[in-house]
């Protein structure tokens, strides 16, 4: 028994890093460019909650939120509303993972999938901007 205790201390440990060491985000410290538009991208996002939350008790019961279609089918309860930036921020935060995996063997296809990104919290503060305009919540 004391035989085994003196080999497993001479023996280096399996695991020689930190759990930190593995985890670096590679876009914070190589390109300040794309980690500040994956920053924008994630503030964007945030705000459009806030904006959600801000004025959801100002919502008509029904707002247009499907603009495809004529008539009633284009009302959706206002609490519907929460669906779009939830999708949204599932595919902004698809998209950052498969930028922070890709960026060491491909920095093109982890920077286009960083300003997709961009392109699409962009749209979506569009889009909510449209709805409170249309449901007379600004302007």
């Amino acid at each position: 028994m004391i035989q085994q205790e003196k080999v497993r201390k001479n023996r280096k440990p399996l695991i020689t890093k930190s759990f930190f060491e593995y985890q670096r985000f590679p876009l914070w410290k190589d390109d300040k460019k794309i980690t500040s538009v994956a920053i924008a991208s994630i503030i964007l996002l945030i705000s459009a909650w806030i904006f959600i939350a801000k004025f959801f008790n100002e919502l008509p019961p029904e707002i247009p939120l499907y603009f495809v279609k004529i008539g009633n089918g284009a009302l959706a309860e206002k609490k519907d509303l929460y669906f779009l930036p939830l999708g949204f921020a599932f595919f902004t935060f698809l998209n950052l993972y498969l930028a922070h995996y890709l960026y060491r063997k491909e920095k093109l296809l982890s920077n286009i999938l960083i300003y997709i990104c961009l392109f699409l919290n962009i749209m979506l503060i569009l889009i909510i901007f449209k709805l409170s305009y249309i449901t007379g919540l600004i302007f």
